[in-house]
């Protein structure tokens, strides 16, 4: 009788420990999914502002001296911008 409750104690035992670590899980997962904080929104600006940049560095040093258009939008608007002179 001694070896099946201390088994038992042991089923227990792992299952407590299952029990814990689904809680902490879900607690992790919750915790990640709304910890969208205005430090990160703002580097995540920062970031995107950058790539901006020199995404326009490169067209104006690159695209419009060698007058070519890239594929996709952006050469939509380089043909636009070369029929209409905007810029």
């Amino acid at each position: 009788m001694a070896s099946e409750s201390q088994a038992e104690r042991v089923g227990e035992t792992k299952e407590t420990k299952e029990t814990k670590e689904t809680k902490e899980t879900k607690a992790q997962k919750q915790k990640g999914a709304n910890n969208y904080t205005r430090k990160r929104f703002i580097g995540d600006c920062a970031v995107v502002l950058v790539a901006s940049a020199l995404s326009a560095l490169g067209f104006h040093v690159f695209v419009y001296p060698a007058k070519f258009a890239p594929g996709g939008v952006d050469g939509v608007a380089t043909m636009l911008q070369e029929v209409t002179h905007i810029c």
